[in-house]
């Protein structure tokens, strides 16, 4: 934050490309990461390397997230989602507070909220934003190890779901459902009918890299 640094990576001709690294860099790296376990398992060496005063390894994942051929994010449509679903004043004031001891700050969900002002003409409204409330048969599953969605947020939105079967799955990230076979094969039991026995899948921890 106070002295940012210079690093060096290449662009997909093999050209130089200097990127200049401050605290939000990496705050953004981070938040990147941790939304499942094979990118969790890569964030505590990434800090290794930089307390060492080696910056290639976040400089080549800023590049490529921004910069990069595919670069993953603000290509129009993602964030105008985003605007549409919106966000409560209480809700914002909440992020804005957590933000200042937070370690990531509001790194988390960027560029949200910080281009919610962009589209408000697309934005859905607080009945959008209101708790669904149905017994209409759910199958919901939710990772320990989801950096996005939390545990915590799951468990928040399947109370309103009467005739819910909530799978926990213990080492599960974000994209969880093409994770193990297991889980491919309980949606497809659900999908016929068939009663979903557990309410919990546990899977390989993630292995730390060093």
């Amino acid at each position: 934050e106070r002295v940012p640094v210079k690093a060096t990576v290449k662009d997909k001709e093999g050209k130089d490309v200097e990127f200049v690294i401050g605290k939000f860099d990496v705050q953004l790296a981070a938040a990147w990461s941790i939304s499942d376990p094979a990118t969790i398992a890569r964030v505590p060496a990434m800090y290794a390397l930089m307390d060492d005063g080696e910056f290639s390894q976040v400089a080549a994942m800023l590049y490529q997230y921004l910069r990069g051929p595919g670069a993953n994010h603000f290509r129009g449509m993602p964030e105008a989602m985003d605007g549409a679903s919106g966000i409560s004043k209480a809700r914002a004031k909440l992020v804005r507070d957590q933000a200042e001891t937070s370690l990531l700050g509001d790194a988390l969900n960027f560029p949200m909220p910080h281009m919610a002002d962009a589209f408000k003409s697309l934005d859905l409204g607080e009945d959008f934003r209101s708790p669904v409330r149905t017994a209409v048969p759910t199958l919901l599953f939710s990772g320990t190890l989801d950096g996005r969605t939390y545990p915590e947020s799951a468990a928040q939105i399947a109370a309103g779901f009467s005739n819910a079967t909530l799978i926990t799955v213990e080492n599960g990230g974000h994209n969880i459902f093409e994770a193990v076979p297991a889980i491919q094969e309980m949606i497809v039991m659900f999908m016929q009918g068939k009663p979903i026995t557990t309410t919990k899948l546990t899977l390989p921890a993630p292995t730390f890299v060093r």
